[in-house]
């Protein structure tokens, strides 16, 4: 007996069971032998699977159909045998690089035919393929020739750009893009495009030119360009908007541009082109044009400066300024103590010689300087005038000063310094003034015209034997002293010159104080003065019989320095002021003392006036002059001769004048209570009539401005001089005026012809300017 395993006689088991099944129930599948069905196409290749080879690019990609019943295993693909890629997931797709193929024959110069050819595998195993022809082009497109290089600059909205694109087998398109956006598609093989950099960003920007050939192969160029549709910046170094241009000045332009070179330069005032130049600056730096811009040259009032500038482009950049064209008229510079503690307003006030009104500008303590400028057109040679206004409030309330110098013109006197001479304030500290004891026995046994007297920095009050008081303030036998708070500088005297003079019997002496010993105990006795009594001199009188009869009076005033910088700065003391009258006499004695290192003195003989260096002349005679005037309409009609003499004249108008008369009293008006005065100079050989110009509307308010507006002037004088060493108005105000000079450190000697007609007192106008 045969023995089985356990196991074999479980797998007969089996097997007798199912073939008892299957003998029951179903009959024996037949075996898959069934292939699959396949096709293929090649994208950009058109023919696939007819008998002609097709044109590939080096990259192939196959889309694969291919279907069974009973499913596919995988799908291959190989060329010329060789298997070259296989996909096992629907759908199918195979992509093979065929970039290492020859495309064409050496010898022959003719593609090379490779055969494709798909297999696909069922899951049977049942194989079904097809096979295409193709001929491998590798061979890319090329781009040449193209106008646009790499960081090229253009600009504008139109750019043609050319180039050359081709293939060995044939282009299918060109595409354009600018920073990757497709512009434009070139179909005609005609190789041209316009680029417009209107639609771009300034600077760097990139085009694209794509080719792709039959193959689909596909070659790019690309190219970095510069696109630059912005002109030149502009920087005006020298003018800026709403600037007042009045003189000829150096304008300077800085021009640059970021990408391309500045190539013009085009200027316009208003509608005048006045200046233009090709310049020459590379991309990316700064250039200067330098040139001049005369405002005289244009029209006064608002204008636009128009700044044009061109680079290579032909782009434009344009600065426009509006600027205000004027006329400068003069400069005023202040000391630097340009402060008055009593003065209310102070006006600089240009006008026409007509009394039109040019310009007017406020003063203020710190202001160093000040320029009058007029949109009036004016010329350089054309004569104008220039007014001081001052308004004080003064110890006897407000005054109002006015100086006008006249025959100004812009070309030949341009500028006045004022030098920071004394000014002395006229409401002083009320521990002013000084008094102290006066020892009568100074005045024992002497005549009754002894008098006491002190330099200009004081006020010092002048007795007479017979004036002494007997009651009162000050007390008798007591003097005061009043000495002027400076409000301008350090200058004053530091002494105190007393004289006492017995002019009967010819006596004299003098006392020289410091004035740190003044004090309210201090005595004045005999024994502080020297006796000087060979002081007194005497001067002869000529008269020439053309002095004015109410006027015929003499007057003689001697002041000393007590050193060279006094002289320089007008410290004085007063030496000898005496008058004479009426009539002229033939001669006048003076006192005279030698302990001044400098002299200076006036002497008027009748409407004669003569001031110089050093103490009187032997002899003097009036001046053969005559001036005569008119006043009507706020204007002076003059008459006068001087025998070509005399190069100034003046006129003078003021309100009562009070002379002061030694009561201790001192105001602005240099010791004449009066609420205004106006001094004004011209030059003498070229008008013989004087206007007063029209005052401006901030003058209204000011207590003189009724007066003007009257003509109701109780005083009016006018006068002519002559100076030595000075041959023409011109030089006066060049070598005086314009820096503020004392008149006597220019010319020893000056001499005046006046008429202030019914009063016959000559008026001094005794001006910081005029002196």
């Amino acid at each position: 007996m045969k023995h089985f395993s356990p196991t074999l006689l479980l797998l007969l088991l089996i097997f007798t069971l199912f073939s008892c099944s299957s003998d029951s129930e179903d009959p024996t599948p037949e075996p898959d032998v069934i292939a699959p069905t396949v096709d293929f196409t090649i994208p950009g290749a058109s023919g696939t699977g007819g008998s002609r080879p097709v044109v590939v690019s080096n990259q192939i990609q196959i889309n694969i159909d291919a279907k069974d019943t009973e499913g596919i295993a995988k799908v291959e693909a190989f060329i010329d045998g060789q298997k070259v890629g296989e996909d096992t997931t629907a759908p199918y797709q195979i992509t093979i690089d065929v970039s290492g193929y020859t495309s064409k024959m050496s010898q022959t110069a003719k593609f090379t035919d490779y055969v494709l050819k798909i297999v696909v595998t069922d899951t049977s195993g049942n194989t079904s393929s097809k096979e295409q022809v193709i001929n491998i082009d590798n061979a890319l497109p090329l781009i040449t020739e193209v106008s646009l290089t790499n960081g090229q600059v253009i600009g504008g909205d139109t750019n043609p750009i050319t180039f050359s694109a081709g293939d060995n087998e044939g282009l299918s398109g060109v595409n354009i893009y600018i920073n990757d956006e497709l512009i434009s598609e070139i179909i005609d093989n005609v190789y041209q495009f316009n680029l417009n950099t209107l639609e771009l960003a300034d600077g760097e920007n990139t085009m694209k030119i794509e080719a792709t050939d039959l193959a689909e192969n596909t070659t790019s160029h690309e190219v970095v360009f510069i696109a630059d549709n912005t002109g030149p910046e502009i920087v005006a170094n020298s003018v800026e908007e709403g600037q007042i241009l009045d003189e000829e000045f150096i304008m300077s332009t800085t021009l640059s541009d970021t990408y391309s070179s500045v190539t013009m330069l085009i200027v316009t005032l208003g509608e005048l082109n006045f200046f233009s130049a090709g310049v020459d600056f590379p991309a990316g730096t700064d250039g200067q044009v330098d040139f001049n811009l005369n405002p005289e040259d244009y029209y006064t009032g608002e204008q636009i400066l128009k700044i044009t500038a061109f680079d290579s482009l032909g782009n434009t950049s344009e600065l426009e300024i509006p600027i205000i064209i004027m006329r400068k008229l003069i400069t005023v510079n202040f000391p630097e103590q340009n402060v008055n503690p009593e003065r209310i307003s102070y006006y600089l006030f240009a006008s026409k010689m007509s009394g039109e009104l040019l310009a007017v500008q406020q003063v203020s303590p710190e202001n160093s300087s000040a320029t009058l400028r007029t949109a009036i057109d004016i010329g350089v040679n054309e004569d104008f005038m220039l007014t001081f206004a001052d308004q004080i409030s003064g110890r006897f309330g407000e005054t109002n000063e006015l100086t006008t110098i006249q025959n100004i013109t812009r070309n030949s006197f341009k500028e006045i310094n004022l030098g920071p001479r004394p000014q002395f304030r006229s409401q002083f500290n009320p521990v002013y003034p000084i008094q102290f004891g006066l020892d009568e026995a100074i005045w024992s046994d002497q005549g009754e015209f002894w008098t006491l007297s002190g330099g200009n920095s004081f006020d010092t009050a002048v007795f007479g034997q017979s004036h002494l008081l007997s009651s009162g303030n000050p007390a008798p036998n007591q003097i005061t002293i009043e000495r002027f708070q400076n409000i301008s500088n350090n200058l004053q005297s530091q002494r105190v010159f007393l004289s006492l003079k017995d002019r009967n019997n010819g006596l004299s002496s003098y006392a020289l104080i410091n004035v740190e010993d003044l004090s309210n105990d201090f005595i004045i006795d005999a024994s502080l003065f020297n006796t000087y009594d060979d002081g007194y001199r005497e001067f002869f009188i000529n008269d020439t019989g053309s002095g004015y009869p109410e006027s015929a009076a003499a007057e003689i005033k001697i002041v000393g320095y007590l050193n060279q910088e006094d002289f320089e700065n007008n410290i004085y003391h007063e030496m000898e002021s005496i008058g004479y009258g009426p009539g002229l006499p033939q001669s006048m004695k003076f006192w005279a003392i030698d302990i001044f290192e400098k002299h200076r003195n006036t002497i008027r003989l009748s409407n004669t006036v003569i001031e110089s260096i050093g103490e009187p002349q032997q002899s003097y005679s009036t001046l053969d002059w005559n001036v005569d005037f008119t006043f009507a309409n706020n204007e002076f009609s003059i008459a006068a001769n001087s025998n070509n003499e005399a190069i100034l004249g003046q006129v003078f108008i003021s309100d009562d004048i009070a002379l002061h008369q030694g009561t201790g009293t001192f105001t602005v008006m240099n010791g004449r209570e009066q609420t205004y005065k106006w001094s004004l100079i011209f030059d003498v050989n070229q008008q013989d009539n004087v206007i007063l110009p029209s005052l401006p509307v901030e003058l209204e308010s000011w207590r003189f401005h009724e007066n003007y507006q009257s003509q109701e002037h109780n005083e009016k004088q006018v006068e002519i001089r002559k100076y030595e060493n000075l041959s023409s108005y011109d030089e006066y105000l060049n070598q005086i005026i314009k820096d503020n000079q004392y008149w006597y450190l220019v010319s020893p000697k000056k001499e005046i012809m006046y008429n202030s007609g019914a009063t016959g007192a000559y008026n001094n106008p005794n001006h910081f300017i005029l002196d």
